[in-house]
């Protein structure tokens, strides 16, 4: 900031002629210059951030609904001795099983789709550091989603869930 009045200086007394309206710090120059870009990744963070979101409650959903068509067979389990946790562990695994086969075939498919993007369009190849980090998000929000309708299933008392169609 202090030295902008001396490169204005230096550049005037180069050239007399030369028309200085602003001289802008290298700073300023970059945010100009990445302002829209700085936009854009707003814009796709928001929207990852819903997709997460949509994902989560769908996995929430399917839980739910699994656990209501199971009523019977989680009370069966549960007066044949199955504990909460053992309910609990249950639907936990059954989830893992599913995420697992989406993050398998989701990183396949993000990695052809990324090789055919960079070679047909020439965009940059993703870095395959992001890979394990999406992994445990996924895995992580599954867990998170699953929870709930998972241990209200555990909570069935077998004399209910036996009496239930």
């Amino acid at each position: 900031s202090a030295i902008i009045p001396l490169v204005e200086a230096a550049l005037l007394g180069s050239e007399p002629n030369r028309i200085i309206s602003r001289v802008y710090t290298q700073k300023e120059v970059l945010e100009r210059a990445y302002a829209n870009d700085y936009a854009t990744v707003a814009v796709l963070v928001v929207v990852m951030i819903l997709m997460l979101l949509i994902t989560g409650l769908g996995i929430v959903g399917l839980a739910s609904f699994s656990v209501r068509h199971r009523t019977r067979q989680i009370g069966t389990r549960r007066a044949l001795g199955a504990k909460r946790r053992d309910i609990l562990r249950y639907f936990i695994i059954e989830n893992l099983l599913l995420t697992s086969l989406g993050v398998i075939l989701g990183g396949v498919l993000t990695f052809v789709l990324n090789y055919l993007l960079s070679t047909h369009f020439g965009s940059e190849q993703l870095d395959p550091r992001y890979l394990p980090s999406g992994i445990v998000l996924v895995y992580v929000l599954g867990l998170i989603a699953v929870y709930a309708p998972a241990y209200k299933a555990a909570s069935i008392p077998p004399a209910i869930a036996t009496r239930t169609v």
